[in-house]
């Protein structure tokens, strides 16, 4: 049934039975002859796989539109996961929902009501319109059941904390579309927001335990870490406690110890981000995650896995050190980049992508959201895509801060949100000009060398032109060249067409001609975000000859759902006929003098 829906949807996209048949024909025989027959074959499976992916998105979305016409969400969560509870409920309540927490389901059922389930595997009952937050580690698969998948499979969408999570629910055959990146992080003022719920606790208590843990014990190594640190320093153990009764132990510590279950464990970041909302300082072991989280390199103390000694030498720090009021303490960590910003940021982007808040309302409640320009030059990728972001990492480009891509139901849209929201930040930060490329980007050295002199050149012109295309897709037919000028080794057109966005450079002469770019035509045909572009009027476009840029053929298309190796013959055409028609142009002005 989603395929039927899926081929009239795209029928409807392309003007009707003949325009869409004639379309697939033309880029079926393209592709058959630039490509061969295999290329065709995995291309229309593909190409029908993310077609019905779509359909399905759309259906969850119109569900999810309830929502944003009420306003209101009920967070369903167990004792123990409390605390990422109220930290979606601070992030609702500043994004302007109403949200509540229950602990069980409601005795007269759910309803056709939308709720946030946390760890959804742990109820008998679940809702039909269910948003699952996940947060079981998959370094240890026993609590991914075949049950507990088909649950998540079947859900609205998919919260996850750790992007090691997401990789693995993909292996698993769920579609990165359905998942989304929620980091836990600190919530600011976190003893006032629980006042205002009547959860009252004295902020200055005495302090009668150096050293809390709270958690399963009936672990080895637990066990024996537990069982040194009470030989050197007065040790509170806690286990099965929840809530109120867990957070006043919590504020009798002068620091609690974070030791995994598993050695191979993630990185525990809901007691950490708890404990520090708290404004208790903790100690922690290490893990292979831990890089994903640098806004705790400065608030926690990690010693290595396994290390004992190390602990012991932490805590003994942490404890001879001047220790501040746990109101200083949380006005501090709050001052640390991710905080209320990184934790709204991610539950912003999963409300934009259905739709939930638009794109104005999003950036204006996101003045220190990312990203913060350090060195003008964004990588765009997703989290919920850790193949490409990987193997991005793994050209190890230097002076890229990464961007982590708004979403929609439609890629497209997500993509050009992402490039519209930038182009706004860079105005507000006054950038004359930004660069951004996609995570697909091939950039060697004899590129990097091609961008010094492309950023020179730029330089040169005094601002007399808009965009700058580092690798151009598709050749407009009707494409006007203006001006060609040989520098540096590289041969440079000025046009008024361009499509292509792996890396481009964006001067400030075109923020607000993209920052009218319309997210509600759904048109895909003319409105992605390089064909609104190449729609410009008078754009004063530049690329170079040879691109300076290849686009990586291993990773998969992210907006269409294919391997990048079919653009392969389409780029080699583009700087063919780009040449030629450089070549044509050079003629004519000889023939002129």
């Amino acid at each position: 049934m989603q395929t039927f829906r899926a081929i009239g949807r795209y029928i409807k996209e392309n003007g009707g039975t003949v325009a869409a048949i004639h379309r697939i024909c033309r880029l079926s025989w393209g592709l058959l002859t630039e490509s061969g027959l295999r290329a065709l074959i995995r291309e229309i499976g593909n190409t029908l796989q993310v077609r019905r992916a779509q359909v399905e998105q759309i259906r969850r979305k119109i569900i999810l539109a309830t929502l944003a016409e009420e306003k209101e969400i009920t967070i369903l969560a167990t004792p123990h996961t409390l605390y990422v509870a109220y930290m979606l409920n601070y992030a609702l309540l500043e994004a302007g929902f109403q949200a509540s927490v229950i602990t069980s389901p409601p005795p007269l059922g759910f309803g056709k009501a939308v709720y946030i389930v946390l760890c959804p595997q742990m109820f008998s009952r679940l809702p039909r319109n269910l948003i699952s937050f996940q947060m079981e580690q998959s370094t240890s698969s026993r609590w991914f059941t075949r049950s507990y998948l088909k649950k998540l499979r079947t859900s609205l969408a998919i919260l996850d904390y750790s992007r090691t999570n997401i990789a693995f629910m993909e292996q698993q055959g769920i579609p990165y579309r359905s998942i989304f990146y929620m980091p836990i992080r600190k919530i600011p003022n976190y003893l006032e927001f629980l006042a205002a719920k009547g959860l009252h606790f004295e902020k200055d208590r005495e302090k009668e335990y150096e050293v809390l843990f709270y958690g399963d014990v009936n672990n080895a190594r637990r066990r024996t870490f537990l069982d040194q640190l009470s030989k050197r320093f007065e040790v509170k153990i806690i286990g099965n406690l929840f809530g109120n009764e867990l957070y006043r132990h919590i504020l009798k510590a002068r620091v609690v110890v974070n030791i995994h279950y598993y050695e191979t464990a993630l990185l525990e970041t809901t007691r950490i981000c708890e404990c520090l909302s708290l404004g208790i300082p903790v100690v922690s072991e290490t893990a292979k995650d831990r890089a994903e989280y640098p806004e705790l390199e400065s608030q926690v103390r990690f010693t290595e896995i396994g290390d004992v000694a190390g602990m012991i030498k932490a805590i003994e720090a942490v404890l001879s050190a001047e220790v501040a009021s746990p109101e200083a303490r949380v006005r501090s960590a709050n001052r640390e980049r991710g905080g209320e910003a990184a934790s709204n940021f991610y539950l912003n982007r999963f409300l934009l992508a259905y739709g939930l808040v638009d794109l104005n309302t999003f950036a204006a409640n996101g003045s220190s959201f990312p990203p913060s320009f350090p060195t003008g030059r964004i990588c765009l990728s997703l989290p919920e895509t850790p193949a490409r972001r990987a193997s991005f990492l793994s050209r190890k480009l230097p002076d890229f801060e990464i961007f982590d891509g708004l979403r929609h139901t439609q890629g497209w849209i997500g993509c050009a949100l992402s490039y519209k929201y930038l182009i706004q930040r860079a105005k507000r930060a006054g950038l004359r000009q930004v660069l951004i490329c996609e995570d697909d980007v091939v950039l060697d050295q004899e590129g990097k060398a091609a961008l010094s002199v492309v950023e020179k050149y730029l330089e040169s012109l005094n601002g007399e032109w808009d965009l700058f295309v580092g690798l151009i897709s598709h050749i407009h037919p009707d494409v006007k060249i203006r001006q060609v000028a040989e520098v540096g080794g590289l041969t440079f057109i000025h046009m008024d067409k361009m499509t292509g966005m792996v890396l481009n450079i964006y001067n400030h002469t075109v923020y607000d001609k993209l920052g009218l770019w319309n997210e509600l035509n759904e048109d895909p045909k003319t409105n992605t975000i390089d064909r609104y572009l190449e729609n410009i009027e008078g754009l004063r476009v530049i690329t170079a000859i040879p691109f300076i840029v290849g686009h990586s053929e291993e990773d998969s298309s992210t907006l269409w759902g294919f391997g990048n190796e079919s653009y392969a013959g389409l780029i080699a055409h583009s700087q063919e006929l780009l040449t030629v028609k450089v070549d044509t142009f050079l003629a004519k002005d000889k023939h002129r003098d």
